[in-house]
Parts: structure tokens; C-alpha cells; sequence
């Protein structure tokens, strides 16, 4: 009697084995599905971060291409206002000159504030890099 159930039990085996192999190779599966779940929210939360300092940095240059008509402006009303006064110290040149200092000075500031947004997104994607590939680890 004892040969008929060990021949039972050795057809069944593989079966078992299969089904416990099956089991944890799903385990696995459901921990790498929510390994991947919450990379993706963190990426998604860099995206989003991204956005947002993108949207900040083209008020900022919007903002600062106002404030240049403004000072254009400015500076013309002041030309105008020194070319009809009797000042003959100041001559166009002098205007023109700082016209030109000023246009330079908020020319450099702007490229400024691309170059920080431009290395701070370089910044988040090398600290999602290392984040990933620590979770990979």
C-alpha cells in the first residue's frame, strides 16, 4: 500500500513545485510592480517640480523684459529731457553709452537666470538618476 501513494505523491511533486515557484516568482512580481509604481511618482513629482520652477523662471523673464521697456523708456524720457536742457556737458554719445551699459547689464542678468534654471533641471536629473539606480541596487 505504501508504493501506491509514494507513486501519488511523485506524480504530484512537480506539480507542487511548479505552484510554489509560480507563488513566489508572483511575490516578486508584485514587489517590482510597486518598486516601479513609486519611481514613477517620484518622477512624476520631479516633472511637476520641473514645471513649476520652469513656470517661475518665464514670469521672472517676462517680468524682466518689462522692466527693460520700462527702463528704455525711461532712459529716452531722460534724453529728451537733457537735450532740451541747456546742459552742454551731455551729448548723445554719453546717452547712448549708457543705454547700451544698461541693455548689457539686463542682457547678462537674463542669461543668469536661464543658466540657473537650466543647471538646477541638470541638478534633478542627476539626483533622479542616483535615486534610481539605488533602488535598483
Amino acid at each position: 500500500m505504501g508504493d501506491e501513494y509514494s507513486h501519488i505523491i511523485s506524480a504530484w511533486t512537480p506539480i507542487i513545485q511548479a505552484a510554489q515557484d509560480s507563488l513566489q516568482f508572483s511575490e516578486e512580481t508584485y514587489y517590482s510592480a510597486i518598486s516601479i509604481r513609486s519611481s514613477v511618482n517620484d518622477i512624476n513629482d520631479n516633472v511637476d517640480s520641473i514645471s513649476e520652477s520652469t513656470y517661475r523662471t518665464e514670469l521672472d523673464i517676462v517680468e524682466l523684459r518689462n522692466d527693460i521697456s520700462l527702463l528704455s523708456e525711461t532712459i529716452s524720457n531722460l534724453e529728451i529731457s537733457i537735450n532740451n536742457s541747456m546742459v552742454p556737458t551731455v551729448d548723445n554719445s554719453i546717452i547712448k553709452i549708457i543705454i547700451v551699459v544698461f541693455s548689457a547689464f539686463t542682457i547678462c542678468i537674463v542669461v543668469c537666470q536661464l543658466l540657473v534654471a537650466l543647471t538646477s533641471k541638470s541638478e534633478i536629473k542627476r539626483s533622479n538618476r542616483r535615486v534610481c539606480n539605488s533602488d535598483l541596487v
